[in-house]
Protein backbone atom coordinates (compact mmCIF):
# COMPACT_ATOMS: atom_id res chain seq x y z
CA UNK A 1 0.00 0.00 0.00
CA UNK A 2 1.18 3.36 -0.54
CA UNK A 3 3.51 4.76 2.14
CA UNK A 4 0.99 7.99 2.26
CA UNK A 5 -2.31 6.11 3.03
CA UNK A 6 -0.14 3.79 5.58
CA UNK A 7 0.32 7.12 7.38
CA UNK A 8 -3.50 7.87 7.64
CA UNK A 9 -3.88 4.65 8.67
CA UNK A 10 -1.48 4.55 11.46
CA UNK A 11 -2.01 8.37 12.52
CA UNK A 12 -5.79 7.14 13.11
CA UNK A 13 -4.04 3.87 15.44
CA UNK A 14 -4.68 1.10 13.18
CA UNK A 15 -2.15 -2.02 13.69
CA UNK A 16 0.18 -3.22 11.12
CA UNK A 17 1.32 -6.08 12.28
CA UNK A 18 1.23 -9.63 9.80
CA UNK A 19 0.08 -13.35 11.27
CA UNK A 20 1.86 -15.80 8.70
CA UNK A 21 1.30 -16.99 4.91
CA UNK A 22 2.92 -15.96 1.80
CA UNK A 23 1.42 -13.30 -0.13
CA UNK A 24 -0.87 -15.39 -2.44
CA UNK A 25 -2.09 -17.45 0.63
CA UNK A 26 -6.00 -17.68 1.17
CA UNK A 27 -7.97 -17.86 4.67
CA UNK A 28 -8.01 -22.13 5.98
CA UNK A 29 -10.90 -23.23 4.02
CA UNK A 30 -12.76 -25.29 6.64
CA UNK A 31 -15.35 -26.30 4.17
CA UNK A 32 -16.29 -22.96 3.11
CA UNK A 33 -18.91 -22.77 -0.46
CA UNK A 34 -16.76 -21.28 -3.29
CA UNK A 35 -18.72 -18.05 -4.90
CA UNK A 36 -19.99 -19.78 -8.24
CA UNK A 37 -23.05 -17.77 -8.30
CA UNK A 38 -23.99 -16.98 -12.11
CA UNK A 39 -23.98 -13.33 -12.78
CA UNK A 40 -23.57 -12.10 -9.69
CA UNK A 41 -23.53 -8.28 -10.64
CA UNK A 42 -27.43 -7.04 -11.16
CA UNK A 43 -27.86 -3.53 -11.83
CA UNK A 44 -26.39 -0.06 -10.45
CA UNK A 45 -27.48 3.54 -10.01
CA UNK A 46 -25.49 6.35 -9.79
CA UNK A 47 -24.57 7.51 -5.84
CA UNK A 48 -24.13 10.82 -5.55
CA UNK A 49 -23.85 12.02 -1.44
CA UNK A 50 -20.68 13.26 0.15
CA UNK A 51 -18.90 14.62 -2.88
CA UNK A 52 -18.04 11.28 -4.07
CA UNK A 53 -18.99 11.75 -7.91
CA UNK A 54 -16.68 14.04 -8.18
CA UNK A 55 -13.30 12.62 -6.73
CA UNK A 56 -14.21 9.02 -8.55
CA UNK A 57 -14.96 8.04 -11.93
CA UNK A 58 -17.37 5.90 -11.32
CA UNK A 59 -19.74 6.15 -8.10
CA UNK A 60 -22.70 3.43 -8.10
CA UNK A 61 -24.51 1.88 -5.94
CA UNK A 62 -24.35 -1.71 -6.80
CA UNK A 63 -27.44 -4.04 -6.35
CA UNK A 64 -25.64 -7.83 -6.53
CA UNK A 65 -26.10 -11.47 -5.64
CA UNK A 66 -24.85 -13.02 -1.99
CA UNK A 67 -25.40 -16.10 -0.23
CA UNK A 68 -27.00 -15.17 3.09
CA UNK A 69 -27.53 -16.24 6.42
CA UNK A 70 -30.22 -19.04 5.88
CA UNK A 71 -27.82 -20.55 3.10
CA UNK A 72 -30.19 -19.04 0.04
CA UNK A 73 -29.31 -16.79 -2.43
CA UNK A 74 -30.03 -13.35 -1.73
CA UNK A 75 -29.45 -9.73 -3.16
CA UNK A 76 -27.40 -7.00 -1.40
CA UNK A 77 -26.39 -3.34 -2.02
CA UNK A 78 -22.61 -1.88 -2.06
CA UNK A 79 -20.91 1.08 -2.84
CA UNK A 80 -18.60 1.14 -5.58
CA UNK A 81 -15.76 3.91 -6.76
CA UNK A 82 -13.48 3.76 -9.28
CA UNK A 83 -9.93 5.88 -9.42
CA UNK A 84 -9.99 8.44 -12.14
CA UNK A 85 -6.18 7.09 -12.41
CA UNK A 86 -5.20 4.74 -14.92
CA UNK A 87 -5.54 1.44 -14.28
CA UNK A 88 -1.67 0.09 -13.37
CA UNK A 89 -0.27 -3.29 -14.86
CA UNK A 90 -2.30 -5.94 -13.44
CA UNK A 91 -5.43 -4.08 -12.74
CA UNK A 92 -6.87 -1.91 -10.16
CA UNK A 93 -6.50 -3.61 -6.10
CA UNK A 94 -9.83 -3.84 -4.51
CA UNK A 95 -9.98 -2.14 -1.06
CA UNK A 96 -13.25 -3.26 0.71
CA UNK A 97 -14.58 -0.46 3.44
CA UNK A 98 -16.64 -2.33 5.70
CA UNK A 99 -18.89 0.60 7.72
CA UNK A 100 -19.65 0.82 11.61
CA UNK A 101 -23.03 0.41 13.17
CA UNK A 102 -25.54 2.52 11.53
CA UNK A 103 -28.55 0.03 12.30
CA UNK A 104 -31.10 -2.42 10.74
CA UNK A 105 -33.72 -0.56 8.96
CA UNK A 106 -32.92 -0.29 4.91
CA UNK A 107 -32.76 3.27 5.48
CA UNK A 108 -29.61 3.43 7.90
CA UNK A 109 -27.67 1.93 5.03
CA UNK A 110 -24.43 3.81 4.36
CA UNK A 111 -26.20 3.87 0.11
CA UNK A 112 -29.26 5.62 1.39
CA UNK A 113 -27.93 7.15 4.64
CA UNK A 114 -24.27 8.66 3.20
CA UNK A 115 -20.49 8.37 4.31
CA UNK A 116 -20.95 10.12 7.59
CA UNK A 117 -17.50 11.56 7.64
CA UNK A 118 -15.55 8.50 6.29
CA UNK A 119 -15.81 9.21 3.19
CA UNK A 120 -12.36 11.40 3.44
CA UNK A 121 -10.73 8.08 4.58
CA UNK A 122 -12.25 6.86 0.87
CA UNK A 123 -11.00 9.67 -1.20
CA UNK A 124 -7.47 9.23 0.36
CA UNK A 125 -7.73 5.30 -1.26
CA UNK A 126 -8.97 6.89 -4.80
CA UNK A 127 -6.83 9.31 -4.77
CA UNK A 128 -3.88 6.02 -4.41
CA UNK A 129 -5.08 4.27 -6.93
CA UNK A 130 -7.67 1.64 -5.68
CA UNK A 131 -11.50 0.42 -6.31
CA UNK A 132 -13.38 1.06 -3.20
CA UNK A 133 -16.08 -1.62 -2.38
CA UNK A 134 -18.30 -0.33 0.65
CA UNK A 135 -21.10 -3.27 1.44
CA UNK A 136 -24.61 -2.27 3.15
CA UNK A 137 -24.70 -5.76 4.78
CA UNK A 138 -27.06 -8.29 3.87
CA UNK A 139 -30.61 -6.69 4.69
CA UNK A 140 -29.41 -3.35 4.77
CA UNK A 141 -30.89 -1.29 2.35
CA UNK A 142 -31.93 -4.31 -0.35
CA UNK A 143 -34.02 -3.75 -2.67
CA UNK A 144 -36.67 -5.80 -2.08
CA UNK A 145 -37.12 -4.03 1.47
CA UNK A 146 -38.59 -7.23 3.21
CA UNK A 147 -35.60 -8.82 4.32
CA UNK A 148 -34.04 -7.28 8.07
CA UNK A 149 -30.04 -7.50 8.50
CA UNK A 150 -28.48 -9.99 10.49
CA UNK A 151 -26.38 -7.42 13.11
CA UNK A 152 -23.01 -8.58 14.38
CA UNK A 153 -23.54 -11.83 12.62
CA UNK A 154 -19.95 -12.35 11.13
CA UNK A 155 -20.66 -14.71 8.33
CA UNK A 156 -23.17 -12.73 6.51
CA UNK A 157 -20.87 -10.00 6.74
CA UNK A 158 -18.53 -11.89 5.96
CA UNK A 159 -20.33 -13.25 2.95
CA UNK A 160 -21.52 -9.83 2.45
CA UNK A 161 -18.07 -8.58 1.41
CA UNK A 162 -16.84 -11.21 -0.52
CA UNK A 163 -19.56 -11.34 -2.72
CA UNK A 164 -19.73 -7.92 -3.10
CA UNK A 165 -15.57 -7.78 -4.19
CA UNK A 166 -16.49 -10.90 -6.94
CA UNK A 167 -19.45 -8.90 -8.27
CA UNK A 168 -17.85 -5.71 -8.30
CA UNK A 169 -15.11 -7.20 -10.44
CA UNK A 170 -18.07 -8.91 -12.96
CA UNK A 171 -19.21 -5.08 -13.26
CA UNK A 172 -16.04 -3.71 -14.10
CA UNK A 173 -14.91 -6.60 -16.23
CA UNK A 174 -18.17 -6.20 -18.16
CA UNK A 175 -17.05 -2.51 -19.00
CA UNK A 176 -13.75 -3.77 -20.42
CA UNK A 177 -11.92 -2.19 -17.25
CA UNK A 178 -8.95 -4.25 -15.84
CA UNK A 179 -9.50 -5.37 -12.03
CA UNK A 180 -6.44 -7.11 -10.21
CA UNK A 181 -7.30 -10.34 -8.14
CA UNK A 182 -5.55 -9.00 -4.92
CA UNK A 183 -7.64 -7.24 -2.30
CA UNK A 184 -8.26 -6.59 1.41
CA UNK A 185 -10.66 -5.13 3.60
CA UNK A 186 -10.49 -2.05 6.20
CA UNK A 187 -13.51 -1.92 8.56
CA UNK A 188 -14.29 -0.01 11.69
CA UNK A 189 -16.45 -1.35 14.70
CA UNK A 190 -18.71 -3.61 13.34
CA UNK A 191 -17.10 -3.07 10.60
CA UNK A 192 -14.07 -4.31 12.16
CA UNK A 193 -15.85 -7.98 13.29
CA UNK A 194 -17.28 -7.90 9.63
CA UNK A 195 -13.25 -7.66 7.87
CA UNK A 196 -12.32 -10.32 10.38
CA UNK A 197 -15.11 -12.31 8.92
CA UNK A 198 -13.60 -11.60 5.50
CA UNK A 199 -10.63 -12.92 6.84
CA UNK A 200 -11.89 -15.86 8.23
CA UNK A 201 -14.00 -16.63 4.86
CA UNK A 202 -11.62 -14.71 2.53
CA UNK A 203 -11.23 -18.30 0.36
CA UNK A 204 -14.97 -17.93 -1.07
CA UNK A 205 -14.02 -15.26 -3.25
CA UNK A 206 -11.25 -16.92 -4.88
CA UNK A 207 -9.34 -13.66 -5.25
CA UNK A 208 -5.84 -12.76 -3.74
CA UNK A 209 -7.10 -11.62 -0.27
CA UNK A 210 -3.72 -10.03 1.31
CA UNK A 211 -4.88 -8.91 4.71
CA UNK A 212 -7.49 -6.70 7.10
CA UNK A 213 -7.28 -3.52 9.13
CA UNK A 214 -9.66 -4.03 11.89
CA UNK A 215 -10.31 -0.94 14.18
CA UNK A 216 -12.29 -1.67 17.40
CA UNK A 217 -14.01 -4.96 15.99
CA UNK A 218 -16.81 -5.86 17.70
CA UNK A 219 -16.63 -8.96 19.44
CA UNK A 220 -16.76 -11.05 23.48
CA UNK A 221 -20.48 -9.52 23.13
CA UNK A 222 -21.54 -11.46 26.50
CA UNK A 223 -19.08 -10.29 28.10
CA UNK A 224 -19.49 -6.39 27.45
CA UNK A 225 -23.09 -6.87 27.81
CA UNK A 226 -22.59 -8.28 31.24
CA UNK A 227 -19.72 -6.12 32.08
CA UNK A 228 -21.29 -3.03 31.57
CA UNK A 229 -24.61 -4.43 34.15
CA UNK A 230 -21.92 -4.91 36.46
CA UNK A 231 -20.32 -1.54 36.34
CA UNK A 232 -23.37 0.12 36.99
CA UNK A 233 -25.42 -2.16 39.25
CA UNK A 234 -26.86 -0.53 42.11
CA UNK A 235 -26.35 3.28 41.05
CA UNK A 236 -28.87 6.08 40.79
CA UNK A 237 -30.63 6.09 37.31
CA UNK A 238 -28.92 9.21 36.12
CA UNK A 239 -25.63 6.97 36.39
CA UNK A 240 -26.84 3.83 34.88
CA UNK A 241 -28.87 5.36 32.08
CA UNK A 242 -26.25 6.34 29.96
CA UNK A 243 -24.46 2.61 29.90
CA UNK A 244 -28.01 0.85 29.73
CA UNK A 245 -29.31 2.10 27.09
CA UNK A 246 -26.17 2.18 24.90
CA UNK A 247 -26.47 -1.76 25.85
CA UNK A 248 -30.04 -2.21 25.12
CA UNK A 249 -29.89 -0.72 22.13
CA UNK A 250 -27.66 -3.25 20.63
CA UNK A 251 -29.77 -6.12 22.34
CA UNK A 252 -32.97 -4.56 20.13
CA UNK A 253 -30.41 -4.52 17.22
CA UNK A 254 -29.69 -8.12 17.50
CA UNK A 255 -33.36 -9.59 17.95
CA UNK A 256 -34.76 -7.06 15.30
CA UNK A 257 -32.16 -8.24 13.03
CA UNK A 258 -33.01 -11.90 13.39
CA UNK A 259 -37.06 -11.23 12.29
CA UNK A 260 -37.75 -12.99 9.22
CA UNK A 261 -34.67 -15.60 9.22
CA UNK A 262 -35.08 -19.15 10.03
CA UNK A 263 -33.52 -18.51 13.22
CA UNK A 264 -34.93 -15.99 15.53
CA UNK A 265 -36.37 -14.92 19.04
CA UNK A 266 -39.41 -12.51 19.78
CA UNK A 267 -38.70 -9.78 21.64
CA UNK A 268 -41.11 -10.82 24.82
CA UNK A 269 -38.03 -13.52 24.93
CA UNK A 270 -35.44 -11.23 25.25
CA UNK A 271 -36.82 -8.21 26.80
CA UNK A 272 -39.80 -7.41 30.22
CA UNK A 273 -42.65 -5.45 29.26
CA UNK A 274 -41.50 -1.68 29.19
CA UNK A 275 -38.33 -2.60 26.69
CA UNK A 276 -40.70 -5.03 24.95
CA UNK A 277 -42.67 -2.44 23.77
CA UNK A 278 -40.09 0.34 22.48
CA UNK A 279 -37.12 -2.23 20.75
CA UNK A 280 -39.31 -3.40 17.82
CA UNK A 281 -38.51 0.60 16.84
CA UNK A 282 -34.75 -0.53 15.55
CA UNK A 283 -36.73 -2.01 12.77
CA UNK A 284 -37.53 1.20 11.49
CA UNK A 285 -35.24 3.73 12.81
CA UNK A 286 -31.73 3.97 13.17
CA UNK A 287 -28.97 3.07 15.99
CA UNK A 288 -28.87 6.83 17.51
CA UNK A 289 -32.90 7.01 17.44
CA UNK A 290 -33.30 3.39 18.99
CA UNK A 291 -30.99 4.44 21.72
CA UNK A 292 -32.90 8.01 22.44
CA UNK A 293 -35.81 6.03 22.36
CA UNK A 294 -34.86 3.83 25.08
CA UNK A 295 -33.46 6.34 27.26
CA UNK A 296 -35.72 8.19 27.49
CA UNK A 297 -38.02 5.27 28.76
CA UNK A 298 -36.04 4.61 31.42
CA UNK A 299 -35.19 8.67 32.22
CA UNK A 300 -39.48 8.88 32.22
CA UNK A 301 -39.90 6.05 34.62
CA UNK A 302 -36.67 7.47 36.83
CA UNK A 303 -38.16 10.80 36.79
CA UNK A 304 -41.69 9.68 38.75
CA UNK A 305 -41.64 11.01 42.17
CA UNK A 306 -42.46 7.81 43.32
CA UNK A 307 -39.30 6.19 41.89
CA UNK A 308 -36.48 8.55 43.01
CA UNK A 309 -33.77 8.57 40.39
CA UNK A 310 -34.03 4.74 40.43
CA UNK A 311 -34.59 1.92 37.58
CA UNK A 312 -35.82 -0.36 40.28
CA UNK A 313 -38.73 -2.33 38.71
CA UNK A 314 -38.10 -0.99 35.01
CA UNK A 315 -38.54 -3.99 32.54
CA UNK A 316 -35.37 -4.27 30.13
CA UNK A 317 -34.00 -7.68 30.20
CA UNK A 318 -35.48 -11.25 30.52
CA UNK A 319 -33.42 -12.41 33.70
CA UNK A 320 -32.37 -15.10 31.71
CA UNK A 321 -32.22 -13.77 27.83
CA UNK A 322 -28.50 -14.71 27.23
CA UNK A 323 -29.17 -18.32 28.27
CA UNK A 324 -32.38 -18.89 25.43
CA UNK A 325 -30.52 -21.08 23.22
CA UNK A 326 -30.51 -18.78 19.94
CA UNK A 327 -29.16 -16.00 22.08
CA UNK A 328 -26.49 -17.97 23.15
CA UNK A 329 -25.26 -19.17 19.76
CA UNK A 330 -25.52 -16.50 18.42
CA UNK A 331 -23.55 -14.47 21.60
CA UNK A 332 -20.87 -17.38 21.38
CA UNK A 333 -20.49 -18.94 18.05
CA UNK A 334 -22.70 -16.39 15.33
CA UNK A 335 -21.40 -13.13 16.66
CA UNK A 336 -17.83 -14.09 17.20
CA UNK A 337 -15.10 -13.39 14.69
CA UNK A 338 -11.60 -15.59 13.94
CA UNK A 339 -13.91 -18.70 15.26
CA UNK A 340 -11.12 -21.00 12.87
CA UNK A 341 -7.13 -20.61 12.30
CA UNK A 342 -6.76 -17.28 9.53
CA UNK A 343 -3.47 -18.16 7.57
CA UNK A 344 -3.84 -14.81 5.55
CA UNK A 345 -1.68 -11.38 6.07
CA UNK A 346 -3.83 -10.06 9.15
CA UNK A 347 -3.89 -5.92 9.94
CA UNK A 348 -5.28 -5.89 13.31
CA UNK A 349 -5.26 -3.51 15.91
CA UNK A 350 -2.59 -4.89 18.41
CA UNK A 351 0.31 -2.84 17.92
CA UNK A 352 -0.90 0.05 19.58
CA UNK A 353 -2.47 -1.86 21.89
CA UNK A 354 1.10 -3.62 22.52
CA UNK A 355 2.31 -0.41 23.42
CA UNK A 356 -0.88 0.63 25.43
CA UNK A 357 0.17 -2.46 27.41
CA UNK A 358 3.01 -4.10 27.13
CA UNK A 359 5.10 -0.73 27.87
CA UNK A 360 3.59 0.11 31.42
CA UNK A 361 2.64 -3.15 32.33
CA UNK A 362 6.95 -4.18 31.79
CA UNK A 363 7.49 -0.17 33.80
CA UNK A 364 5.20 -1.66 36.59
CA UNK A 365 7.15 -5.56 37.04
CA UNK A 366 10.25 -3.74 36.78
CA UNK A 367 9.27 -1.44 39.69
CA UNK A 368 7.96 -4.21 41.57
CA UNK A 369 10.91 -6.10 41.09
CA UNK A 370 12.76 -3.11 42.66
CA UNK A 371 11.00 -2.52 45.44
CA UNK A 372 11.33 -6.41 46.76
CA UNK A 373 14.58 -6.54 46.02
CA UNK A 374 15.51 -3.46 47.66
CA UNK A 375 17.27 -2.29 44.41
CA UNK A 376 17.07 1.37 43.10
CA UNK A 377 16.82 2.48 39.15
CA UNK A 378 17.32 6.02 38.32
CA UNK A 379 15.25 6.98 35.52
CA UNK A 380 17.29 6.56 32.76
CA UNK A 381 18.71 3.10 34.02
CA UNK A 382 15.04 2.59 33.73
CA UNK A 383 14.88 3.96 30.06
CA UNK A 384 17.62 1.66 29.69
CA UNK A 385 16.44 -1.65 30.94
CA UNK A 386 13.33 -1.52 29.29
CA UNK A 387 15.43 -0.31 25.94
CA UNK A 388 17.37 -3.49 26.30
CA UNK A 389 15.06 -5.96 27.40
CA UNK A 390 13.05 -5.42 24.33
CA UNK A 391 15.48 -5.44 21.50
CA UNK A 392 15.36 -8.77 20.93
CA UNK A 393 11.82 -9.15 19.84
CA UNK A 394 12.72 -5.74 17.69
CA UNK A 395 15.45 -7.64 15.80
CA UNK A 396 12.99 -10.58 15.07
CA UNK A 397 10.12 -7.81 13.62
CA UNK A 398 13.11 -6.14 12.09
CA UNK A 399 13.96 -9.39 10.47
CA UNK A 400 11.53 -10.15 9.33
CA UNK A 401 10.03 -7.03 7.91
CA UNK A 402 13.52 -7.33 5.85
CA UNK A 403 12.13 -10.66 4.17
CA UNK A 404 8.68 -8.85 2.96
CA UNK A 405 9.46 -5.76 1.92
CA UNK A 406 13.19 -5.05 1.94
CA UNK A 407 14.99 -2.34 3.67
CA UNK A 408 13.06 1.13 4.71
CA UNK A 409 13.82 4.38 2.56
CA UNK A 410 16.27 6.57 4.27
CA UNK A 411 13.24 9.44 5.23
CA UNK A 412 11.27 6.10 7.12
CA UNK A 413 14.93 5.24 9.10
CA UNK A 414 15.54 9.00 9.98
CA UNK A 415 11.72 9.42 11.39
CA UNK A 416 12.13 6.25 12.92
CA UNK A 417 15.35 7.50 14.54
CA UNK A 418 14.19 10.85 15.22
CA UNK A 419 11.15 9.57 17.19
CA UNK A 420 12.88 6.73 19.21
CA UNK A 421 15.78 9.64 20.25
CA UNK A 422 13.15 11.92 21.35
CA UNK A 423 9.90 9.85 22.35
CA UNK A 424 12.01 6.96 23.57
CA UNK A 425 14.71 8.15 25.48
CA UNK A 426 15.08 11.88 26.10
CA UNK A 427 10.75 11.98 26.66
CA UNK A 428 11.10 8.57 28.75
CA UNK A 429 13.77 10.12 30.91
CA UNK A 430 12.13 13.16 31.57
CA UNK A 431 8.63 11.68 31.99
CA UNK A 432 10.45 9.22 34.43
CA UNK A 433 12.34 11.98 36.41
CA UNK A 434 9.27 13.78 36.67
CA UNK A 435 6.57 11.39 37.90
CA UNK A 436 9.21 10.23 40.52
CA UNK A 437 9.95 13.99 41.75
CA UNK A 438 5.81 14.56 42.29
CA UNK A 439 4.58 10.81 43.06
CA UNK A 440 3.38 12.76 45.94
CA UNK A 441 1.03 15.10 44.25
CA UNK A 442 -1.90 13.81 42.75
CA UNK A 443 -2.54 17.09 41.18
CA UNK A 444 0.62 17.75 39.59
CA UNK A 445 1.11 14.11 38.79
CA UNK A 446 -1.80 14.08 36.75
CA UNK A 447 -0.32 17.17 35.09
CA UNK A 448 2.93 15.12 34.10
CA UNK A 449 0.90 11.81 32.84
CA UNK A 450 -1.18 14.16 30.64
CA UNK A 451 2.08 15.13 28.95
CA UNK A 452 2.32 12.03 27.56
CA UNK A 453 0.02 12.83 24.79
CA UNK A 454 2.91 15.52 23.78
CA UNK A 455 4.60 12.56 21.99
CA UNK A 456 2.55 12.42 19.43
CA UNK A 457 2.36 15.94 18.49
CA UNK A 458 6.14 16.04 18.66
CA UNK A 459 6.29 13.48 16.41
CA UNK A 460 3.56 14.41 13.91
CA UNK A 461 5.74 18.11 14.26
CA UNK A 462 9.03 16.41 13.48
CA UNK A 463 8.03 14.39 10.54
CA UNK A 464 5.90 17.30 8.80
CA UNK A 465 8.75 20.33 9.44
CA UNK A 466 12.27 18.03 9.15
CA UNK A 467 11.34 15.33 6.92
CA UNK A 468 8.99 16.52 4.67
CA UNK A 469 6.16 13.50 5.95
CA UNK A 470 2.61 14.82 5.02
CA UNK A 471 0.29 15.92 7.69
CA UNK A 472 -2.53 13.56 8.88
CA UNK A 473 -5.92 13.99 6.84
CA UNK A 474 -9.03 13.90 8.42
CA UNK A 475 -9.29 10.75 9.85
CA UNK A 476 -5.61 11.30 10.90
CA UNK A 477 -6.13 14.12 13.08
CA UNK A 478 -9.37 12.05 14.66
CA UNK A 479 -6.97 9.36 15.42
CA UNK A 480 -4.40 11.76 16.87
CA UNK A 481 -7.12 13.72 19.36
CA UNK A 482 -8.91 10.32 20.30
CA UNK A 483 -5.20 9.67 21.76
CA UNK A 484 -4.50 13.04 22.97
CA UNK A 485 -7.76 12.95 24.98
CA UNK A 486 -7.85 9.76 26.31
CA UNK A 487 -4.72 10.23 28.16
CA UNK A 488 -5.50 13.21 29.26
CA UNK A 489 -8.60 12.68 30.80
CA UNK A 490 -6.63 9.45 32.61
CA UNK A 491 -4.25 11.82 33.86
CA UNK A 492 -7.69 13.94 35.09
CA UNK A 493 -9.20 10.64 37.01
CA UNK A 494 -5.92 10.33 38.71
CA UNK A 495 -5.28 13.58 39.75
CA UNK A 496 -8.74 14.01 41.60
CA UNK A 497 -8.45 14.23 45.17
CA UNK A 498 -12.20 11.96 45.51
CA UNK A 499 -10.36 9.42 42.72
CA UNK A 500 -10.43 6.60 46.04
CA UNK A 501 -7.79 5.76 48.63
CA UNK A 502 -4.54 6.41 48.60
CA UNK A 503 -3.73 2.67 47.63
CA UNK A 504 -6.11 3.12 44.68
CA UNK A 505 -4.85 6.46 43.52
CA UNK A 506 -1.26 4.74 43.54
CA UNK A 507 -2.11 1.93 41.57
CA UNK A 508 -3.49 3.77 38.87
CA UNK A 509 0.10 5.57 38.98
CA UNK A 510 2.90 4.45 36.51
CA UNK A 511 5.79 5.11 38.46
CA UNK A 512 4.52 3.49 41.59
CA UNK A 513 1.63 1.39 40.69
CA UNK A 514 1.24 -2.68 40.67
Amino acid sequence: MNKHVLTVLMSSAFLLTACGGDDDSIVFDGGIPKNNIDKPFVTSTEYTQDGMSEIAAESRVMTYKMLGVDGTETQATALVFVPKTAAPAGGWKTIVWAHGTTGVADKCAPSQHGLKGTQYLLQQLLAQGYVIVAPDYEGLGEPGGKESHPFLNVKSEAYSITDAVVATRDYLSRQGKLVSKDWLAIGHSQGGQAVLGAAQYASRAQLNYKGTIAIAPASNLAAILQGGENAVNNQPADIQIPVLAPLDTFTSLIVAGMQGHKISVNYAQVFKLQTAALAPIAEQECSDTVGLVLAKGMQDYASMPEHLNSLEGYGRNQDNFMSIPVIQNFLVKDSQPLSERVSTPLIALACVLGAAFAYPLGNRLLLLHLERSGETLNAAQRVFGMTLASQPLWWLVAAWAWTRSGAPPMDQVWLAAGVALSAGVVASILFFQATGMVRDNPTALGAVEAMQAAELLFAIGIGALLLGEPLPGAVGRWGAALIVVGIIAFAWVVARPQAGSPLREQALRGDKGA
